[in-house]
C-alpha cells in the first residue's frame, strides 16, 4: 500500500504500521497513532475484526462504507455546485451595481434637491460606505471566516454549525436525508 500511495504522509504511516506488525503489535493499535489518518470507526471496526478473526470481512465492509460516503459526497457537491456558482454571481453583480452604478444615481439625485425615501437613502450609504471602506468589509469577511473555522474546532462549535446546517432555510431537508442516507 505504501508504495501505491501519493501522499507522503500516508506512506510514511504505512511503512511503520508494517513495521510495528512485523513486530507484533496488532494492526488497530498501530493505526490508532495516526488518528488524523484513519477515523476512529475504521480503527475500532478492524479491532473488532482482529478479535472476531473476521478481519477481512471487515476490511471488505469498510472499503464499502467509505466508497459510499465518498460517492455521497461527490453526488452532494456537486448538487451544490450550481446555487453556490449562482450566489457568488448575485453577490458579485450587486457589489458592482452598488460601486459603480448606484453613484452616477447619486449625483443625480444629488442635483434634484429633494428628500429621498428612506430606502434610497439606505442604498446610498451602503454604496458609499463599500466605496470608501471595502478593506474593511474584506477584514471582516476574513476575520469571520478564521472565527467560524476556530469555532468548528470546539464540539459546542461542531454541535452549533451542525444544528444549523439541519434548520437551514432551503439546505436543511437536504443535510437531513444526506445524514439520514449515510446512517
Amino acid at each position: 500500500l505504501s508504495e501505491q500511495t501519493e501522499s507522503d504522509a500516508l506512506k510514511k504511516a504505512l511503512l511503520e504500521i508494517a513495521e510495528d506488525i512485523k513486530g507484533g503489535q496488532p494492526l488497530s493499535d498501530s493505526m490508532e497513532q495516526y488518528p488524523e489518518l484513519f477515523p476512529e470507526l475504521l480503527v475500532q471496526m478492524i479491532r473488532s475484526g482482529e478479535v472476531s478473526g473476521r478481519l477481512d470481512d471487515v476490511l471488505d465492509q469498510m472499503a464499502t462504507y467509505y466508497e459510499k460516503q465518498h460517492n455521497l459526497k461527490q453526488k452532494v457537491s456537486g448538487a451544490l455546485t450550481y446555487p453556490m456558482v449562482i450566489g457568488i454571481f448575485a453577490v458579485a453583480v450587486t457589489i458592482f451595481m452598488l460601486v459603480a452604478i448606484v453613484p452616477m444615481f447619486a449625483d443625480m439625485y444629488a442635483s434634484s434637491g429633494d428628500k429621498l425615501p428612506l430606502i434610497t437613502r439606505v442604498v446610498l450609504a451602503i454604496s458609499h460606505f463599500i466605496q470608501n471602506f471595502w478593506w474593511l468589509l474584506i477584514l471582516a469577511v476574513l476575520a469571520l471566516i478564521l472565527a467560524v473555522r476556530k469555532l468548528k474546532k470546539t464540539e459546542p462549535g461542531q454541535y452549533f454549525f451542525d444544528k444549523i446546517k439541519l434548520k437551514i432555510a432551503i439546505f436543511g431537508k437536504y443535510n437531513q436525508k444526506v445524514v439520514m442516507a449515510r446512517m
